[in-house]
C-alpha cells in the first residue's frame, strides 16, 4: 500500500501554533514514529510532501541505508520557502536548491488554506509564470511538481503551468477539473 500524500511530522491543530518552539530532534522523532506506524499498518511507500528541517530527506536516506526501519519515502524536503517566494528567478533557484538537497519531487504551496491562513482557501499565492518556472526547472531534472492548490484560480493556473499533480483541490469546480483534464494533470 502507498500513502500518496502525508506530512510525517504534521500535528493538528496547526503545527505553527502547537509546536512553534519545537527542536528539530523532536520533530524527527515524530517523523520516525509516523513512518514506522505506517509500515506496521502495511504501507510500504509514502510520498512526503513537505517537512521542516528536511526531516523527510534525512529519514529517507536512513531507511535506504538500513540505519532505521521504515517505508520507502519519496521526499520533498522543506517546502515552506514557497509561501514567501516571489519572481520567476527565485522559483528556479529554489527548485534547484531543493533538487541539490535530494528532493524526489518539488512541492509548491500555491494557495491559501491548510498551511497558510487567509480570508479564503482559494486565494492564489503564486503567478502562473512562477509556477511554470518551477515546473520547467523540476522537469529539467526529471522531478515531478506537486502543487497545493485550492479553488479554481490556483488549480487552473497550476494545470496550465505544467504541474504534475494537484494536491487537495478543495472548492474546485468543473472549471478546475476541465483544466486538469486538458493538461493531463493528476488529482
Amino acid at each position: 500500500l502507498w500513502d500518496s500524500h502525508l506530512h510525517l511530522g504534521a500535528v493538528v491543530p496547526p503545527y505553527e501554533q502547537a509546536f512553534a518552539h519545537e527542536e528539530p530532534g523532536h520533530h524527527m522523532i515524530r517523523c520516525i514514529r509516523k513512518a514506522q506506524d505506517n509500515l506496521r499498518c502495511g504501507i510500504t511507500s509514502v510520498r512526503s510532501l513537505g517537512e521542516e528541517h528536511d526531516a523527510d530527506l534525512l529519514l529517507r536516506d536512513a531507511v535506504e541505508s538500513g540505519e532505521i526501519e521504515g517505508p520507502r519515502i519519496f521526499a520533498s524536503g522543506d517546502v515552506m520557502w514557497t509561501r514567501g517566494a516571489a519572481g520567476v528567478d527565485e522559483f528556479r533557484r529554489r527548485v534547484r536548491q531543493a533538487i541539490a538537497r535530494g528532493a524526489d519531487q518539488i512541492k509548491l504551496l500555491s494557495s491559501g488554506g491548510i498551511p497558510w491562513r487567509s480570508d479564503t482557501i482559494g486565494h492564489t499565492l503564486h503567478t502562473v509564470e512562477e509556477i511554470a518556472a518551477a515546473a520547467e526547472e523540476a522537469h529539467r531534472w526529471a522531478k515531478p511538481l506537486a502543487v497545493h492548490a485550492m479553488g479554481d484560480e490556483t488549480v487552473i493556473a497550476a494545470a496550465r503551468a505544467g504541474a504534475d499533480t494537484i494536491e487537495h483541490g478543495f472548492v474546485m469546480t468543473e472549471r478546475g477539473v476541465a483544466a486538469m483534464a486538458e493538461a493531463g494533470t493528476m488529482y
